[in-house]
């Protein structure tokens, strides 16, 4: 298991990078939808307020 390390370490260390970034676009979508759900809500309370004025 080590030799395999050692010989493909360049391979080892794409695969690790490549999770990372997986995991961060991943988090940035799921953080991008909680965002837009939380802005349309706030829209639409903003524009009820303004209509009852």
């Amino acid at each position: 298991m080590y030799n395999f390390f050692v010989q493909n370490s360049l391979y080892v260390v794409l695969v690790i990078a490549l999770t990372v970034w997986a995991g961060i676009a991943f988090y940035l979508l799921r953080l991008e939808k909680n965002v837009s759900k939380l802005q349309e809500s706030w829209e639409q309370e903003h524009s009820s307020r303004s209509g009852r004025v």
